[in-house]
């Protein structure tokens, strides 16, 4: 599972809340598709793309969507 894949699970995590991968991606400054495309194409976000992800969710535990590490949300807090 590739970062990209990750980031797919946090957006259905998160779908109640923001809407389906269009609006989280708009929500995120992202253009539509991104995410998406990368997944669907087995390539990778770049660091631009999971830092304009992280500035919107600080929850979001970085280790996880990189390297699959740990859980998703850094605490239970947010």
């Amino acid at each position: 599972m590739e970062a990209a894949d990750r980031l797919l699970m946090f957006q259905q995590y998160k779908s109640k809340e923001i809407g389906g991968i269009n609006k989280f991606e708009v929500y995120c400054g992202l253009s539509m598709g991104c995410i998406a495309n990368a997944a669907k194409n087995n390539r990778s976000v770049s660091t631009r793309t999971v830092g304009k992800i992280k500035k919107r969710f600080p929850e979001l535990n970085m280790n996880w969507v990189i390297a699959g590490d740990g859980d998703m949300n850094i605490c239970d807090e947010y």
